[in-house]
């Protein structure tokens, strides 16, 4: 069990650094176990997805639609379209790589790294 002292009104703290404030709110400093510093770094990883891409062997034209990739070739009598897939980024994932594991019982707040967490369970 963390021994937790009154900083203000409003805020406990644990010998480790940990504020429990009195609305619910934690913000994790160091893990009450092993004392590693908690950090709650974003980090932003790309969801790439394999598109289709249209090119010209003959040309220089490049297009990501197939129906410009067909009407070039119409044209462009001898034009000849190859298809390549190329990786594009769709959207960025938000995520904290080590989240700490916190758990509010009735008596105490315990916050642990994820390593600590997961020896102890």
């Amino acid at each position: 069990m963390s021994k937790w002292i009154l900083k203000n009104k409003r805020t406990q703290q644990d010998e480790k650094g940990n504020l429990y404030q009195l609305d619910g709110g934690i913000v994790p400093k160091k893990c009450q176990q092993c004392s590693k510093e908690l950090k709650s770094v974003i980090t932003e990883v790309p969801i790439v997805q394999k598109v289709p891409f249209y090119k010209c062997k003959k040309c220089n034209y490049a297009n990501v639609s197939g129906d410009n990739a067909l009407w070039h070739e119409h044209e462009n009598k001898g034009h000849s379209v190859q298809i390549l897939l190329k990786a594009r980024t769709i959207e960025f994932k938000r995520i904290i790589p080590e989240t700490p594991y916190i758990k509010e019982t009735s008596k105490d707040v315990i916050i642990l790294c994820h390593k600590c967490h997961v020896k102890k369970h």
